[in-house]
């Protein structure tokens, strides 16, 4: 009978790895593992984003919507989002926009914190190549907040801005 063959032998080894720290590597696999299976946006931010544009799209009195959520960690976001709000809507229909835009949550797997909402309205002629308004009206509300004041703020930014220009002359 060889040494290695003794079963007194055999089950000191087994002690021995038995007693053995686990490896970095195996930790990290492991840890790996269950991310990847749990169902989590490894870019929380970016996914927040693209589920809150889809979420308004088609909304009465939305004109756009844009998310500004980081990916500050993997599988964790912060940040803010943006309503474009239509100029020619009924304030009724502005708050129900917003109303419903401060409704939104990121959903199942994804660790987003949103801070802030805001609305803005937008009107004149665009003054960027890529677009934009030359007059805006924005307000900015705290997550969970009541909307309706600050909708009422940016109707009135609006409503004053038509005896005065908004825009420097050029």
């Amino acid at each position: 009978m060889t040494a290695s063959a003794n079963p007194t032998d055999r089950a000191a080894s087994l002690r021995r790895r038995a007693r053995r720290p686990l490896r970095p590597f195996a930790i990290i696999a492991v840890a790996a593992a269950a991310a990847l299976t749990s169902g989590c946006a490894l870019d929380a931010g970016t996914e927040a984003n693209a589920r809150f544009e889809a979420y308004m799209s088609g909304v009465d009195g939305v004109v756009a919507a844009d998310g500004n959520v980081s990916n500050t960690l993997p599988f964790g976001g912060t940040g803010t989002v943006a309503v474009w709000l239509d100029e020619t809507a009924s304030t009724d229909t502005l708050v129900d926009a917003a109303e419903h835009a401060m409704a939104f949550t990121p959903g199942f797997g994804v660790n987003a914190d949103i801070s802030q909402l805001r609305l803005a309205i937008g009107w004149g002629e665009s003054t960027t190549p890529g677009g934009g308004y030359e007059c805006v009206a924005t307000a900015d509300v705290e997550w969970g907040a009541a909307v309706a004041d600050a909708v009422e703020e940016i109707v009135a930014q609006r409503a004053a801005a038509e005896d005065a220009p908004c825009a420097p002359e050029r």
